[in-house]
């Protein structure tokens, strides 16, 4: 009983995190930096106990825990807690929001992905996504500064809803089936075709719904630009790496029966997220919504890359992202430096100059934005080129990334022309000491990685033999 206790622990730190702020404000006193402050404890407790118990879970039916799987999740808790602490700049800016449902969201949030990751069994999963849904509705009402806004928030909540009862359907349909996802998996095979088809299908559009591929996206890539930084931050950000895991440990257990019938889809559905991701970073002027675009286009390539059904090519895609979402994440960092009157920028034509105004925080994100080509010698090279060389044997699939690359360039380079050599239009406001601070450190670990690749690259056994 006490082992159980104990292996339980990360979640309960999140739980009792998210549980301690309402009953705070019950009884008064509660402030943003008492919500923060027990949010960012929360998640490091939660991270500490998981590497004690990297291996370990409860309810193993239900549940299970691996090296990989905890790896995972640590890297998302330290993305987590980063992003509250800059999220708490934010707010800090924004007295009129309140940080109380932003940090018990961001808490529950981090504990669905974890059990996500985790959970072996289909019905778990739909409790979990319910969840997932609910709460990423709640963060999007803290983001109702206009009426389209309110609609957009609406609207989510309507197509989650939607997407939960084809969940429901599929439930009902397999309801006299074991539904762990081997077990569910080796039924599928020999099920009835009207059975088997309606049941992937609503499998699929799930799955895709939460990557957030294209064209599923079409809920947050049109409406991203007005969401406040924090929210924005949290959807291209925080929920990528375990979803992703949930992607991979679908395909090695319920659909390993139709890997050669699959491939087709994820190629089609990778090239829909490709392009539009391409066409939409280009046709932006709104910069939350280009860095969305990019992550569609990221989303587009691992799709395209997991078509192959290669065994490894998750350690290589993992890899791939988190490097990624390394590089995106110091973006944002520069993204809260940049401010106007109080005002956080968004549209592209607000940081002209800012290269000539704020020339460390100008050469910093132009220098990340530059990292994304994935050109030479930038970090980012070397895991694409690992990436790449998994699927070597199909060139269709080499050349359509390369070509995205291509895409995409116009882009970066209209980023830098803004940012270095149009004349400045407006003033920008002084960046604090902590801003610099942590763009120091980010960039000493970004050297780290650049220098020593293979403290990245040794994750590659982990998660092949972690999933």
């Amino acid at each position: 009983m006490l082992e159980n206790i104990l292996y339980i622990l990360s979640e309960c730190s999140l739980i009792a995190g998210a549980l301690l702020l309402p009953v705070r404000a019950l009884f008064g006193g509660l402030t943003q930096r008492f919500c923060f402050s027990v949010s960012k404890t929360a998640i490091v407790l939660s991270a500490l106990f998981a590497v004690l118990f990297y291996n370990k879970s409860f309810l193993d039916t239900y549940f299970s825990v691996s090296a990989g799987t905890t790896i995972v999740f640590v890297l998302t808790a330290v993305s987590a807690f980063i992003w509250l602490i800059w999220a708490s700049k934010w707010f800090g800016t924004h007295k009129d929001h309140h940080a109380l449902w932003f940090c018990v969201s961001a808490l529950m949030l981090l504990l669905c992905l974890k059990l996500i990751s985790q959970t072996t069994h289909l019905g778990v999963l739909f409790v979990l996504a319910a969840l997932l849904f609910f709460f990423q509705y709640v963060l999007f009402s803290i983001s109702r500064q206009s009426e389209e806004l309110y609609h957009t928030g609406r609207k989510y909540l309507l197509i989650s809803a939607l997407m939960m009862g084809l969940f429901a359907a599929v439930l009902f349909v397999l309801k006299d089936q074991n539904w762990q996802y081997e077990a569910l998996g080796d039924y599928l095979v020999q099920a009835p075709q009207n059975v088997r088809v309606f049941a992937l299908a609503g499998i699929f559009c799930i799955l895709f719904f939460m990557l957030g591929a294209a064209p599923f996206n079409f809920w947050l890539a049109d409406r991203i630009a007005p969401l406040v930084m924090p929210v924005a931050m949290y959807f291209v950000l925080i929920p990528v790496l375990m979803l992703w895991v949930l992607f991979f440990r679908l395909n090695n257990t319920l659909l390993i029966g139709f890997a050669e019938h699959i491939n087709g889809i994820y190629l089609v559905f990778g090239l829909i997220s490709v392009l539009f991701g391409a066409v939409g970073a280009n046709a932006s002027r709104f910069v939350k919504k280009i860095f969305a675009s990019v992550g569609l286009y990221q989303t587009g390539v691992l799709l395209l890359v997991a078509s192959t059904m290669k065994p490894n090519v998750f350690p290589a895609s993992m890899i791939y992202m988190e490097l990624y979402l390394y590089v995106l994440l110091g973006i944002y960092i520069c993204l809260y430096a940049i401010k106007t009157s109080g005002e956080y920028a968004n549209n592209l034509s607000a940081f002209k100059g800012l290269a000539s105004a704020r020339p460390y925080i100008g050469g910093a994100f132009v220098f990340l934005v530059l990292m994304l080509i994935g050109l030479p010698p930038f970090a980012l090279f070397l895991t694409q080129f690992t990436m790449l060389m998994t699927v070597a044997k199909y060139p269709l699939i080499v050349y359509t990334v390369l070509l995205g690359c291509v895409m995409m360039v116009p882009v970066y380079l209209k980023i830098v022309q803004t940012v270095c050599f149009l004349p400045r239009e407006k003033n920008f406001d002084r960046s604090d000491f902590i801003t610099y601070v942590g763009l120091i450190v980010y960039f000493v670990l970004l050297v780290l990685i650049s220098v020593k690749p293979q403290y990245i690259l040794f994750q590659e056994t982990i998660l092949s033999a972690g999933m």
